[in-house]
C-alpha cells in the first residue's frame, strides 16, 4: 500500500512542532506525542494517562492515581511525571471530556 514504517527507540521529531517520546509503564514500546500550538504544548498521552481522574491525587501526597492497567507501576508513575511536566494542555485517552473543547488551539 505504499505506507513506510520506522522504528523509533527514544524521543524523535516527526515533523517540526510535533515529537514523540517514550512513556513505558502501561505497554511495552508506548508513545505519546507533543504538538507545540499557539495555546503551548498538547501531550496527547495515549493510554500513559486513560483520564483526568488519574491525573488527581490519591492520597494527601502523591500527585497522580494509576489507572489499573499497566505492566510496570515504576515506569507509569515517572511516565505521568514527563508528560505533566511536558504538557501545557493534556489529552488524555479515554476521557470524554476531550471533546468538550471543539479544537485545541
Amino acid at each position: 500500500m505504499g505506507r513506510m514504517f520506522e522504528k523509533l527507540d527514544g524521543e524523535a521529531e516527526i515533523l517540526p512542532g510535533i515529537r514523540v517520546f517514550p512513556t513505558p509503564g502501561h505497554s511495552p514500546g508506548h508513545q505519546s506525542v507533543c504538538v507545540d500550538t499557539e495555546g503551548g504544548v498538547h501531550v496527547i498521552a495515549g493510554d500513559a494517562v486513560f483520564s483526568y481522574d488519574n491525573l488527581d491525587p490519591a492520597g494527601e501526597h502523591p500527585p497522580f492515581t494509576i489507572m489499573g492497567r499497566f505492566m510496570d507501576i515504576v515506569a507509569a508513575w515517572r511516565s505521568m511525571e514527563d508528560i505533566v511536566s511536558r504538557a501545557d494542555v493534556l489529552l488524555p485517552e479515554h476521557d470524554m471530556r476531550t471533546l468538550d473543547t471543539a479544537v485545541y488551539i
